[in-house]
């Protein structure tokens, strides 16, 4: 995952053309200390990027871009969702990082730290699946001007899913996060106290004529042989009914994207910054790729927005695989022109 476009201070770990992309961060072999293949302690789950360093023109090729600041799984874990504040005018962007069980789940046995497929009875995540102290609800903060790392807020009762987006909104200086866990979209202050949520599977549905789903409490057990390090089922998600996972906002809305029937829902912001009883079905998503969720959008200064669509998920015992390759997409809608609150693919 990839976000950009930072204002910057002079010496500051972020710079005007950088771009912040996430993903796993590798393997390392076997050791005595380590006997069984484990995550890369020291392997970037986040890097920056000094995109403005290219030479030349774009011309839709592969190229090669040197990370000037690697951010370790030692550091904060598994990371997949991005977001950036504003930090005032002119001032350096601090980078927001969420915990993410995208690239798999592993854990190791209590006392000898060998890996399991199966959850049993003193079973522990394997270390850099999550940041230090963290868990799968931790969005963790980069300070922009000196790189600093600390937890900013973490979402509650997150057994493993993890956080499927995160966005800073500006007008009303707070934060938004998807939990992958239970449905909910939490509102979260810029001192990262998590002030309130939404249940989109009953509230949001409900404002649409339809039949509400409430969570059914299923959760993460790694001390469970339910689990399964090879099977997402098992892994806590809530029902595809109520799971939301790309968010963005836009003249005091947040849009969100649900993943059972791909859609894009809003809800109001009101004026105190807390959700309007407004909840509305925006469009349905037509012609994605696969099944696979829309785990980001973006509105652009038209009002267009855009939708990035992962690929499904898939999981493997050996860090081989994370999702089915060939099947994401990018999608851009536009309001219509011609009906009211209606909206329109805008393909390019």
């Amino acid at each position: 995952m990839l976000a950009g476009n930072a204002r910057a201070q002079e010496g500051s770990v972020l710079a005007p053309g950088d771009a912040v992309v996430t993903g796993f961060s590798g393997t390392a072999q076997p050791t005595t200390t380590n006997p069984t293949l484990h995550i890369d302690l020291d392997g970037p789950s986040a890097q920056i990027m000094a995109l403005a360093a290219m030479s030349g023109a774009p011309k839709g090729t592969m190229t090669t871009v040197t990370a000037k600041r690697r951010i370790t799984a030692k550091e904060v874990g598994q990371v997949f969702a991005i977001a950036l504040d504003d930090a005032g005018d002119g001032e350096t962007p601090n980078i927001y990082l969420g915990a993410t069980s995208l690239f798999g789940l592993y854990i190791v046995e209590g006392r000898g730290g060998e890996r399991l497929e199966f959850g049993e009875p003193g079973a522990t995540f394997m270390n850099g699946q999550f940041g230090p102290g963290g868990s799968a609800g931790s969005i963790w903060q980069i300070d922009g001007v000196t790189g600093e790392i600390s937890e900013f807020a973490r979402l509650p009762g997150n057994s493993g899913a993890g956080v499927g987006d995160v966005v800073f909104d500006a007008a009303s200086r707070q934060f938004f996060a998807t939990d992958l866990d239970n449905g909910m979209i939490y509102r979260i202050s810029e001192d990262g106290t998590v002030i309130d949520s939404f249940d989109h599977g009953v509230t949001g549905r409900a404002n649409a004529g339809l039949e509400s789903v409430a969570d059914d409490g299923s959760t993460l057990d790694i001390a469970n042989a339910t689990f399964d390090a090879t099977a997402t089922d098992t892994w806590g998600y809530t029902q595809s009914q109520r799971r939301v996972w790309g968010l963005t906002t836009n003249n005091g809305r947040v849009y969100y994207a649900t993943q059972n029937e791909p859609q894009v829902w809003s809800v109001g912001i009101a004026d105190d910054g807390s959700f309007a009883d407004d909840a509305k079905l925006e469009f349905d998503v037509k012609d994605l790729s696969s099944n696979g969720p829309i785990t980001d959008m973006l509105f652009d200064k038209s009002g267009r927005i855009y939708l990035a669509q992962r690929g499904p998920q898939t999981a493997s015992f050996n860090f081989s695989e994370f999702i089915e390759p060939g099947k994401a997409s990018v999608m851009r809608y536009i309001p219509s022109t011609t009906e009211e609150g209606a909206w329109e693919p805008d393909p390019d």
